[in-house]
């Protein structure tokens, strides 16, 4: 602006009345003025803003993934020792009837951290979706207010490249634990690492807080152990032998309390504001729902919440436990409010404060949950809607439950109570009609990898995105009549997680010849046979796949893949170039393009391929294909450049320093190459033969 005026001035005529001159020295006092003050506005703004972020609470969110409220202690659950969450809980409150949105961990956790249901998020399902970069979350509204943001989580399924890390200055997803494995025959579907313990998942947590100084930070670290499958380490799997998810729950709680101890040591645990919360159940069989997602049960609804105010003071003239139904979408507007931060219009829950502080209730309130997970395998969605007293469930055989009276939920009654059902079934349909965001339908929905659906079923889940089509009536099979099924769906998924693939198959079949109408199970049949090396076997299932869905991707580069490993270049050259059409995140796609494209001697498009492959994800056999063609094309110091990535991601790889060493020698620098050379042969001395 100041440049903008000097420039006016000279440019002002020059036979300007003294009155004129006076005037324009008076608007330039006035702008240099407001420019000053302008200034120490911006200053006192900044400074004030920095000012908050030091002595503003500090904001801990502890999500842990399937964790039941009835086995944590202070709920009155025994099946586990949990003392350290319950020491939390005595120095807050906990929720008494606590409830998830959705029995699934994404969607979950973007109703958790934005504080909007998940019919206006659009993310229904851990597989296919993306929460869309428009909607706000705590981390960024924070992060406006001069805090310093991490996050730090334990499962793929909460990976970054799904939208929860908006605001997060930090965000920490590497997962290094690996599941357990018999080898990876197929090219593109590594073993790549989908989760890792909370312990690990704590440290990094807490080295991060370490470092915030007196800034105030909000930090949110997710647990994923108490997921299936249930592998508590010792002594956990000693003391609960017959219950190892008792034994996951009781190691997670240990982890809660190294974090709650070291904030403690750090001496930041009293000034700060704790959240433990759990993002669903887990069915243990009741209902004959092994896991969850699949129904709207209590046993995968129900969570505990907990909340411990900053402050030394404990709750001795207040509430322990708040009575009243919470959902997930109401804890951002809790910590907005405790935090004394106007709440931002989209944000759907309702602070509870006020009941936390006696100053009020959360009676009559109600609660929305939905599952359309078994759309994905062309059954019925499930939407739920909630009293204190009761809960409808929408199905085509639709539910009614007496939840004082019956709280297992075996005693159906919407015959029983008709009226008060058809009431029921109104106020669910109403609420969605009033929240669903059709936009966020579509932006949420993604196209999956392959690596990806590797990595999701390697944690238990199957497929891509559900049909999202909500209506008053539902003509699907009702999930409750196919439950068989997809017991058989989820014993074979595990046996692919543990690639035991011809079991798997064994299920697949059975489960085939009792429902031959399931694309999902398809597609896995296709999977199993392309590990197994059966390619022709593969095309014939993976062909109806991509015929009856053209919109699923993965089962085509998979379909691609049987094509590649029979020689059939042409035709896994098409498929794979339709993927990348529609998906220019697919690292398979290109790595396979750049295979294929060098094979057939366009070096061009090779070159093109492999180094949109590495740009998506670091990968050494890409890396070293990369600089193999640059120095076939005599490019060396490119060539060096992408070896010298591949050996740091792979440093035994003799191949890889053999053709490092050759790009170092086309550069003149003899010695490097030498040295390359010498390391080379140390590691395999074949490739003597092969010398630059």
């Amino acid at each position: 602006m100041a440049n903008r005026m000097r420039t006016a001035g000279r440019k002002a005529p020059p036979r300007k009345s003294t009155a004129g001159k006076k005037s324009v020295y008076l608007l330039g006092g006035f702008a240099l003025l407001f420019l000053a003050a302008y200034a120490v506005i911006q200053l006192d703004y900044v400074t004030t803003s920095r000012a908050k972020a030091i002595n503003a609470p500090n904001v801990i969110l502890i999500s842990v993934d399937t964790l039941r409220a009835d086995y944590v202690g202070c709920y009155g659950g025994k099946k586990a020792r949990t003392p350290h969450i319950d020491s939390l809980a005595a120095d807050g409150v906990y929720f008494e009837t606590a409830v998830s949105e959705v029995p699934l961990t994404l969607p979950a956790h973007c109703s958790l951290l934005t504080g909007t249901y998940p019919v206006t998020t659009g993310v229904h399902d851990n597989l296919g979706y993306t929460l869309a970069d428009r909607h706000l979350t705590l981390a960024e509204i924070l992060r406006k207010r001069g805090y310093s943001t991490g996050a730090f989580v334990g499962a793929f399924v909460l990976h970054s490249k799904w939208g929860l890390d908006q605001g997060f200055d930090t965000y920490d997803d590497e997962m290094k634990s690996r599941p357990a494995s018999t080898g990876d025959p197929i090219p593109g579907l590594a073993d790549s690492p989908v989760e890792r313990r909370g312990e690990e998942v704590g440290r990094s947590a807490l080295r991060w807080i370490g470092k915030q100084g007196n800034r105030s930070f909000f930090c949110w670290i997710h647990l994923f152990d108490p997921h299936d499958p249930y592998e508590p380490p010792e002594p956990f799997l000693s003391r609960y032998p017959k219950d190892p998810y008792a034994g996951e729950v009781a190691y997670a709680d240990m982890v809660v309390g190294r974090i709650l101890d070291t904030l403690r040591e750090l001496q930041i645990y009293e000034r700060s504001l704790i959240v433990l919360v759990g993002d669903h159940g887990e069915g243990l069989g009741e209902h004959r729902e092994l896991t969850h997602g699949y129904f709207l049960y209590d046993s995968t609804l129900l969570i505990p919440l907990i909340l411990k105010l900053p402050g030394t003071d404990r709750f001795s003239d207040r509430l322990p436990s708040v009575g009243g139904i919470s959902q997930l979408v109401d804890v951002v507007p809790t910590i907005l409010q405790v935090l004394g931060i106007d709440r931002p219009q989209q944000v759907q829950g309702t602070s509870l404060l006020a009941a936390i502080l006696g100053k009020g209730t959360l009676e009559n309130r109600t609660a929305y949950s939905e599952t359309y997970y078994p759309n994905e395998f062309g059954w019925s969605e499930l939407r739920a809607w909630r009293t204190e007293q009761h809960k409808y469930i929408l199905a085509p055989r639709p539910e009614l439950y007496d939840l004082l009276k019956d709280p297992p939920e075996t005693h159906n009654l919407v015959e029983e109570a008709a009226l008060l059902a058809s009431r029921m079934k109104a106020q669910l349909l109403t609420f969605e009609a009033k929240h669903q965001d059709q936009k966020a339908e579509a932006e949420a929905q993604t196209a999956l990898s392959a690596q990806d659906l590797e990595n999701l079923r390697a944690l238990g889940y199957v497929a891509g995105p559900s049909r999202i089509t909500p209506s008053p009536e539902v003509s699907l099979p009702d999930p409750k009549d196919k439950v068989e099924q997809y017991d058989l769906i989820s014993r074979a998924m595990a046996l692919i997680a543990r690639q035991e693939y011809q079991q798997a198959l064994t299920l697949l079949k059975d489960m085939k010849d009792r429902d031959p109408h399931v694309i999902s199970v398809d597609s896995m049949i296709g999977q199993c046979y392309l590990q197994t090396g059966r390619f022709r076997a593969a095309q014939a299932a993976l062909s109806g796949v991509v015929k009856a869905d053209p919109s699923r991707l993965y089962p085509k580069i998979y379909l691609a893949q049987t094509h590649f490993q029979l020689g059939e270049l042409d035709q896994a050259k098409t498929l794979f170039e339709q993927v990348v059409q529609r998906d220019s995140k697919s690292f398979q796609a290109f790595n396979y393009l750049g295979l294929i494209y060098s094979d057939q001697g366009q070096t061009a498009r090779a070159l093109e391929a492999f180094s949109k492959a590495v740009e998506i994800q670091d990968d050494a056999a890409a890396y070293q294909m990369l600089g193999y063609l640059y120095t076939k094309e005599r490019r060396p110091r490119e060539a060096a450049r992408v070896l010298e990535k591949t050996v740091a991601l792979e440093p035994d790889n003799g191949l890889a320093r053999l053709y490092l060493a050759n790009a170092y020698m086309l550069l003149g620098q003899r010695a490097r190459g030498e040295e390359e050379y010498r390391k080379a042969l140390d590691l395999d001395p074949s490739l003597k033969d092969r010398l630059p």
